[in-house]
């Protein structure tokens, strides 16, 4: 009997030994999730002021295709 009570106290001291190093692990975990998500964050208002920047410069640039375009097709007029 004293044997099963032992070996039930190790066993409930190894379990909560788990717990709580999986709950060191969890914070940590949760830490690096909130982190990469503020890169995310960042990186896609970074993609979205180029793309804003590469849509302004497209226009820009058909703008003057298309005047070019009609400058050089208009010779005489």
């Amino acid at each position: 009997m004293i044997k099963n009570r032992e070996s039930a106290a190790r066993s409930r001291a190894r379990k909560q030994a788990v717990e709580a190093q999986q709950q060191v692990e969890n914070t940590e975990l949760k830490k690096e999730n909130d982190l990469l998500k503020r890169v995310v964050r960042f990186l896609l208002a970074i993609l979205r002021d180029k793309t804003h920047e590469a849509a302004s410069t497209f226009k820009e640039l058909l703008s003057t295709l298309l005047n070019d375009t009609q400058e050089s097709s208009c010779h005489g007029c």
